[in-house]
């Protein structure tokens, strides 16, 4: 019986070790994303930044084109800059919105649906990362590894999972750049491939984009100027079709928030070492960084030499480089602020470099290597992602929601002074405040306002200020609900995730909302 079992084991050792297992290698990251990216999908009510994606998606239903308005509420978070005439909505580009109306037009309004074809692309990347990693080594097990990195760190996982442009923006960033290596390699295809991914991602944002294409350019008149002429032709291409977006979208204003947004030297630093923070904590690891770099330093210290790749891999990698620090000097210059889901389409491309300083730890001692594979998730929490996966979450605008489509009617008017979008996406209420930019004597007649515990943006102070000075609140009585008073109900960046819900011990840390008597 124990020799039977041995070489039933031995069967199952050889079998994980073979080719033949390594074909199943796709299907099994569509199933472990699918885990990641589904579970518990709807649980979390959309947040401001979501919901405004939501509701502007809803307008393409009635009107065939993003409005920036649906005629008794408007849906603008820089004071109206968003808009162009007739309250087209300019702001983004406008190919998620399209894709959140076709999913709310087949199957309906939810939270889970107006997160589904973000998750679906999320799966996508995970799969594409495999199939890129695949071209590079020529190796199914090192192409499984890139995945997996991906597939586990945790920023990831939560800009996908948003009803945001973020998990397109990853994709098609990832397929413009896979595309143009296979471009140069004369792969078939590549041509049209490139093409189609540039302009879908123009149609998602336009600045990364721009970046694909210099990144491209300058790789390309390094290594491969004999492709000089056609890689122009395609470039035409992509910039002939997308000219009219083009010109549309240059008359747009800067909103007031940033329109004195220029950097001195010390602030652009500054700025620099935020970003630069950002991408070794959330992306790389400080951890894995100087762990891994550490022992293959040591190591070539001692065979007096250092093995670099070569040829088409060299070239991979590079553009890899180039196009990073592309993307952080230009943003470092217009971003408005330093949030992380900026640095979102880097996430794969750094995955991809980490898998061949774990291998080389790897080959220079197996225990290097497992503690560099381990390295790498440290500062992503996953037992915490694990946690909300599995477990119900409770913010403010749950509480909000619930509360006002229980006690209120249809036709009550809520003045806010933040997260006004969700408001306006569940209960269909007219919904004064936020950073709209509406005159704000609307609120006298509020049947019910609702003044958040933390103030976010300097308008907010503005709409208190209001409701002190025009509103007698005495008219007014106060409801304490059972949801935490937290500054969102949850978002994407890694600083500000909540994976659970808040504690609350007090009434001060708790909603509240005051209703007309």
């Amino acid at each position: 019986m124990i020799f039977l079992s041995i070489e039933k084991d031995n069967k199952i050792l050889h079998f994980l070790r073979s080719e033949r297992f390594s074909n199943y290698f796709p299907f099994i990251l569509v199933a472990l994303a699918s885990c990641m990216m589904l579970t518990n999908l709807g649980n979390h009510y959309l947040w401001q930044d979501e919901a405004q994606t939501a509701l502007i998606s809803k307008t393409i239903l009635v009107h065939g084109i993003p409005l920036g308005t649906d005629g008794k509420n408007f849906f603008s978070q820089e004071f109206g800059a968003e808009y162009g005439n007739g309250y087209v909505y300019r702001w983004h580009t406008w190919l998620p919105f399209y894709i959140v109306a076709g999913f709310f037009w087949l199957f309906g309004e939810s939270n889970f649906i107006a997160r589904l074809p973000f998750a679906f692309m999320g799966i996508a990347i995970v799969v594409l990362q495999y199939y890129y990693g695949n071209f590079l080594w020529k190796n199914r097990r090192r192409a499984f590894l890139g995945a997996f990195l991906l597939l586990f760190t945790v920023p990831f996982l939560l800009l996908t999972r948003e009803c945001r442009y973020y998990a397109p923006l990853i994709l098609l960033t990832q397929a413009s750049i896979f595309s143009y290596t296979l471009f140069v390699q004369n792969r078939r295809y590549a041509s049209a491939l490139f093409v189609v991914s540039s302009v879908l991602l123009f149609h998602v944002q336009y600045l990364y984009c721009a970046v694909v294409l210099m990144a491209a350019g300058i790789h390309l008149v390094v290594f491969h100027r004999d492709r000089f002429i056609k890689f122009s032709i395609l470039c035409s291409v992509v910039v002939a079709i997308n000219v009219p977006w083009i010109i549309w979208l240059s008359t747009i204003p800067y909103s007031s928030r940033y329109s004195n947004q220029f950097y001195t030297f010390s602030e652009t630093i500054l700025v620099a070492q935020k970003y630069a923070r950002q991408f070794f904590h959330y992306v790389l690891g400080f951890s894995f960084t100087v762990f891994t770099f550490l022992v293959i330093y040591l190591y070539a210290l001692k065979q007096k030499k250092i093995e670099l790749p070569s040829g088409y891999r060299l070239q991979a990698y590079i553009l890899i480089i180039l196009f990073s620090v592309l993307l952080f000097i230009i943003l470092i210059f217009t971003a408005p602020t330093q949030f992380f889901r900026y640095l979102g389409p880097i996430i794969p491309l750094a995955c991809l470099l980490v898998v061949p300083l774990i291998v080389k730890s790897w080959n220079i001692h197996h225990f290097f290597g497992v503690i560099s594979f381990l390295a790498f998730f440290i500062g992503k929490p996953l037992p915490s992602f694990f946690y909300e996966l599995t477990h119900d979450y409770d913010g403010p605008i749950e509480g909000i929601v619930k509360y006002l489509n229980t006690h209120g009617n249809f036709t009550d008017t809520v003045a806010i002074t933040y997260e006004d979008m969700p408001v306006k996406l569940y209960t269909g209420m007219r919904v004064v405040g936020g950073l709209t930019g509406e005159h704000l004597s609307q609120i006298k007649h509020a049947k019910w306002i609702i003044i958040r515990k933390h103030t976010i943006f300097e308008q907010e102070k503005v709409i208190r200020q209001y409701i002190r000075d025009s509103v007698d609140l005495s008219l007014y009585k106060a409801i304490v609900i059972d949801y935490p008073d937290i500054p969102f109900e949850n978002r994407e960046e890694p600083t500000e995730h909540l994976f659970k819900t808040a504690s609350h011990q007090t009434n001060d840390e708790r909603v509240h909302i005051l209703q007309r008597l």
